[in-house]
């Protein structure tokens, strides 16, 4: 999609255009995988740079672009389009200040054209205040005292071993990302020597599923027959002696079987 939008990005930078890409785009390029045809970008609210921006679009050949104002910009988002790709254009977003933002920016570089990026730190902080807008993270969630929940993401070192449970609460107490013995187990004696529960991030994409839509609903969804029904799969891969060397997605079960069968 950038490759789409190289133009674009090039007269923004030949007018002098203060913004900031924000979104999926910025997810992308910090370093996760994501598919989007949307751009957004966060612009500094002045008369002068939106102005900037609406005289860049346009030599880029946005003709959307034209049919706005500086002043139409500063009230409300925009959208313009390219080639079927959409480009957002926000003046505030939650949890960012722009100028605060601009300071921390990371120029980065796509095929030799100059891209300003929002900074990792500011863009977490944007996705946690969406929710926290509309009430779903914070304190006194949908009006319910005493019902706070908030997250915090926690940058780790990419380790391997820390797919373990007590080395990620390892890691995240600033440790090396070594296991600890059991007992005591991290529901006793976690985080901070606080009761801890560790969960998979699909565990709990899935719990909001069987809650939204009822667990028999969600079973519907799963495979295998009504006496071992399942909703999940692995990546199994087999090597060594063997004939036929294979990586392959099976049902749990079956790679148990098979696994079991192999003497493991």
């Amino acid at each position: 999609m950038l490759d789409r939008l190289r133009d674009a990005f090039a007269s923004l930078d030949s007018h002098d255009v203060k913004y900031l890409v924000i979104g999926g785009i910025a997810v992308v390029l910090h370093g996760v995988p994501r598919a989007t045809f949307d751009l957004d970008i966060l612009i500094e609210a002045t008369p002068d740079n939106a102005q900037r921006l609406i005289d860049a679009f346009s030599d880029a050949g946005l003709g959307t672009a034209a049919l706005t104002s500086a002043e139409e910009i500063l009230a409300n988002e925009i959208t313009v389009f390219q080639d079927r790709v959409r480009i957002d254009v926000q003046t505030s977003t939650p949890g960012v200040e722009f100028l605060d933002a601009w300071e921390r920016r990371q120029i980065l570089e796509y095929d030799g054209q100059r891209l300003f990026v929002i900074g990792r730190d500011d863009l977490i902080a944007a996705k946690l205040a969406a929710g926290r807008d509309v009430d779903l993270l914070g304190k006194s969630i949908c009006g319910q005292d005493g019902f706070d929940f908030d997250i915090r993401i926690q940058m780790g070192a990419g380790a391997y071993i820390c797919g373990e449970e007590t080395a990620l609460i390892s890691s995240c107490e600033g440790l090396r990302g070594d296991p600890k013995n059991r007992p005591p187990f991290p529901a006793q004696k976690g985080y901070l020597a606080s009761p801890t529960t560790v969960n998979n991030v699909e565990t709990l994409c899935c719990v909001t599923r069987i809650l939204g839509n009822t667990a028999p609903v969600y079973m519907l969804s799963s495979v295998g027959d009504e006496f071992n029904m399942e909703t999940d799969y692995a990546s199994a891969g087999l090597s060594g002696v063997f004939q036929k060397p294979v990586t392959a997605e099976r049902l749990l079960s079956v790679v148990e079987t098979a696994l079991k069968e192999a003497g493991a």
